[in-house]
């Protein structure tokens, strides 16, 4: 049962990867809006959660939003935690 919950953890966090990773080539190119809106509705809670830990820490970048790139690293070490 364990082992389960760890492969659905881990599976979960490889999904929301990949979708940060689509977001974030998405971001820089001139493509429908209606696919940026549908990915950021998807990927929303976790970049502006960490988005918000941003522009309260030390790290307050106002021309490059850090936040898909330290949600990818997050995921990543959830994902290492779990497997």
């Amino acid at each position: 049962m364990g082992a389960l919950i760890s492969s659905a953890i881990v599976l979960f966090a490889k999904i929301l990867q990949i979708l940060l990773f689509v977001y974030i080539i998405v971001s820089f190119l001139p493509v429908v809006d209606s696919m940026k809106q549908a990915l950021y509705y998807l990927v929303a809670p976790i970049v502006e959660g960490v988005g918000y830990l941003l522009n309260h820490s030390i790290i307050k970048s106002t021309y490059v939003d850090f936040s898909p790139f330290i949600a990818i690293l997050l995921l990543s070490s959830i994902e290492f935690f779990f497997r």
